[in-house]
């Protein structure tokens, strides 16, 4: 079956059918605010593909998304290639 008929993980019901009644909720800043949240409470640096996960999103998605927030210095990347929240300063 297509991936798209597959609910968003460990998001409430509720909040998934408000997202989809709310004209003015913007998916991508939705997405992008809880990649941050993900980092944060993540004990380690994430890989582009677990983010992707995470996300319920394809690879290529949470890339731009990812690449966005890191020039933007919301987060930042580790030698290897992980994301990690930004540490304050």
């Amino acid at each position: 079956m297509s991936e798209s008929r597959s609910p968003d993980r460990k998001v409430p019901a509720q909040q998934r059918l408000r997202k989809k009644k709310d004209p003015y909720f913007l998916r991508a800043v939705g997405k992008a605010l809880e990649a941050q949240e993900i980092l944060k409470r993540s004990p380690s640096p994430l890989g582009l593909a677990e983010m992707a996960s995470h996300l319920n999103l394809t690879k290529s998605s949470a890339l731009r998304i990812l690449h966005t927030l890191e020039v933007s210095k919301y987060l930042q990347r580790t030698e290897d290639g992980r994301y990690a929240s930004r540490e304050n300063g």
